[in-house]
């Protein structure tokens, strides 16, 4: 069963220099530890809604070259300041993986994930990736999800997921594609542009942060992004309680206000993150 969006993959050149920029914006950032397997090294920023942004950086870019979170549709390597994509979480890994190939959509087997943290505890889980590069991978714990995600503390305890835009090619085989995940439900909208067309992927659980898939018009940013990374992750929003001045980046940023700032790419490596309040909590 797909319990929703688990977390976001942002891909970065040297984990220190990010982890202190991240720091530096407000975020209260963990070092996660190494991914032997893959050559990487992660830290993690744990959100109010159990979500969390990760930041992943190759220690060996050879190694992680081979690594599909590392590479693009065109199998290039992608390049610090790209999302590397996003994960859901499941509580049956081999049955969602079933139900994807009844429906239709191509997934490879599961796969075993470790880390091992900075204290020596070492983090299991299991991946499985759809062969279509604007799909979240799947994961599921094999120990603990708390030894995994650690308790947001500082900001990041007002801080959630309010969704994840991918850009894709063509909306109704995206749309199709996301209905074979259990327990979705899709609204699909107009943004007032003919040729912009999108639709809101909603997972079962009822807090869940939801997905929006966006076909963009050519021209648009959203579709030069497209052309240049390939499907997939467009940009974050995520929501703030108590006012967006809580953030040290956002300190300047008016109180009281529905208004979406975006953060400077000075303080996320690049990717696009935009940060809204949220009305009436906190």
């Amino acid at each position: 069963m797909i319990t929703g969006i688990d977390h976001v993959v942002i891909l970065v050149d040297d984990l220190a220099t990010a982890m202190a920029a991240y720091q530096r914006a407000g975020f209260d950032v963990v070092r996660g530890g190494a991914h032997p397997r893959w050559g990487t090294e992660n830290a993690l920023i744990a959100l109010a809604d159990g979500t969390y942004l990760e930041l992943l950086a190759a220690r060996d870019r050879r190694q992680a070259a081979g690594h599909r979170l590392w590479m693009r549709p065109t199998g290039q390597m992608r390049a610090p300041g790209e999302y590397g994509g996003f994960m859901v979480g499941t509580s049956d890994l081999a049955g969602d993986v079933r139900r994807l190939r009844a429906r239709g959509v191509a997934v490879g087997d599961p796969a075993p994930g470790a880390r091992v943290r900075p204290d020596g505890q070492q983090v299991r889980w299991r991946l499985a990736f759809p062969e279509r590069w604007d799909m979240p991978a799947l994961i599921e714990d094999a120990t603990p999800r708390d030894l995994r995600v650690p308790a947001p503390v500082g900001v990041n305890r007002h801080v959630r997921l309010a969704e994840v835009v991918v850009a894709v090619p063509d909306l109704e085989d995206a749309v199709h594609a996301y209905t074979a995940l259990e327990g979705v439900t899709v609204d699909t909208v107009h943004d007032g542009t003919p040729s912009m067309r999108r639709a809101r992927i909603r997972f079962a659980h009822p807090a869940a942060c939801p997905v929006v898939l966006m076909q963009p018009a050519p021209g648009d940013d959203l579709h030069h992004h497209m052309e240049r990374f390939g499907p997939g992750v467009g940009w974050i929003t995520l929501e703030i309680e108590g006012g967006m001045h809580r953030l040290r980046a956002l300190a300047d940023a008016p109180q009281g206000q529905a208004a979406v700032r975006q953060l400077e790419p000075a303080w996320t490596g690049g990717v696009r993150i935009f940060v809204a309040e949220r009305l009436g909590a906190g």
